[in-house]
């Protein structure tokens, strides 16, 4: 089973299942995190931030620390999905809050069967998240709390920093995933169910 039939899947199930429940879900595929450390394979923005990472069969595990690190610094859930070949391994390898879904071709179709669900994710890094903001959001959420003065010349860096401190972790996720659902383009495929 190849990565493009998984995620043509995962896409369709993930877009079936928000548009019943928020029409303003945003899903992303290759979304970059921690300043391109590594990348999502499909996030899904909506009252949260989600993050799946895929793994076919031709995939090996070699990456799964860095990646598992980022997502974990970034996302609020975050999920593999793999085949049968990967599914002990990532058990061993990924934090207990991230869920395990297998991959599996039935009658010609890609399903899914949850190992295990997610749970909240205990350890997201503020600045890592304000990482996903352009540099026109920062400012914009600088300027909305009075914290934009002196700091339309500074870099992304200090104005990510700056918010970091500044916003409760709560209230950031909440900021950063409006922020991120109300770009009108992006440069990497995205659909809106």
């Amino acid at each position: 089973m190849r990565d493009c039939d998984i995620r043509q899947a995962l896409r369709v199930q993930l877009a079936c299942h928000y548009r019943a429940t928020d029409p303003g879900t945003l899903i992303i595929e290759e979304l970059p995190i921690c300043r391109h450390a590594a990348r999502a394979d499909l996030a899904v923005i909506n009252g949260h931030l989600s993050g799946y990472e895929i793994k076919s069969d031709r995939d090996t595990l070699r990456r799964i620390e860095g990646q598992k690190e980022a997502y974990s610094r970034v996302f609020d859930y975050a999920t593999v999905v793999a085949t049968a070949k990967h599914i002990d391994g990532l058990l061993r390898l990924v934090p207990a809050w991230w869920g395990v879904r297998e991959a599996v071709l039935s009658g010609g179709s890609v399903r899914f069967r949850q190992v295990r669900p997610p749970g909240a994710n205990p350890q997201q890094c503020p600045l890592s998240i304000c990482q996903l903001l352009w540099r026109a959001e920062a400012l914009e959420i600088l300027a909305a709390r009075g914290l934009a003065a002196r700091m339309g010349s500074r870099p992304r860096r200090s104005l990510w920093e700056k918010i970091a401190k500044t916003v409760p972790l709560h209230e950031l996720r909440e900021i950063v995933a409006a922020k991120l659902k109300a770009r009108g383009h992006w440069r990497v495929p995205a659909s809106r169910t």
